[in-house]
C-alpha cells in the first residue's frame, strides 16, 4: 500500500467551506502508472455498488482522470471536491 497525505489548503487549515480536499499518493517509480488505473476503477466501481444503497456511508460520483506529468484524479465524495 501507498502513503496518501492530505495537502494544500485543508492540510494547513485555511480552507473555505466550499474549498476541494487535495491528496497525495506516494507510488515507487516502478508501480509505472498501472496504479492510477486501478484507483479510478475502484472509485467508479464503488460509486456505482454505493449509489444502488440507501445506507451506504460514501457517496462517490464524478470520477475524473487527468492524464498531464503529474496524474490527477478527481472526484466528488458525499458532495466533498477530492
Amino acid at each position: 500500500q501507498n502513503p496518501v497525505a492530505v495537502v494544500g489548503s485543508f492540510a494547513s487549515k485555511v480552507y473555505l467551506p466550499d474549498s476541494d480536499i487535495d491528496l497525495t499518493a506516494f507510488v515507487h517509480p516502478r508501480q509505472g502508472t498501472n496504479w492510477v488505473n486501478e484507483l479510478v476503477s475502484a472509485l467508479v466501481k464503488r460509486g456505482i455498488e454505493d449509489n444502488n444503497r440507501d445506507d451506504a456511508p460514501y457517496q462517490i460520483r464524478n470520477v475524473t482522470f487527468v492524464n498531464a506529468e503529474t496524474k490527477l484524479v478527481k472526484c466528488v465524495i458525499n458532495n466533498i471536491q477530492v
